[in-house]
């Protein structure tokens, strides 16, 4: 015969640390791994301006050339493409 022990624990002491982004995403680190948390401020513009260059359509797919020109204070950036899934009537 065998004896079964079940407990449930409840977490009592909080080891993560979850940042909610505007755009209602999470970010969560694990609290052993963070050594410190600080807010910073940039001065001066901190921008990506992005021209539009050029746009073709193929049988391989859609593509699309712009430049980006970062301002002395912009360390990086991100460019996002999200699919128009409207049908055109």
């Amino acid at each position: 015969m065998a004896i079964f022990s079940l407990a449930t624990f409840a977490q009592t002491e909080p080891n993560r640390l979850v940042v909610l982004e505007k755009n209602n995403l999470h970010k969560a680190f694990i609290v052993d791994r963070v050594d410190s948390i600080f807010f910073a401020n940039v001065e001066g513009r901190v921008a990506a301006d992005v021209t539009y260059k050029d746009y073709k359509s193929g049988a391989s797919g859609d593509t699309l050339w712009v430049a980006v020109q970062k301002t002395p204070e912009c360390v990086g950036y991100k460019i996002t493409c999200i699919p128009n899934r409207c049908q055109a009537e």
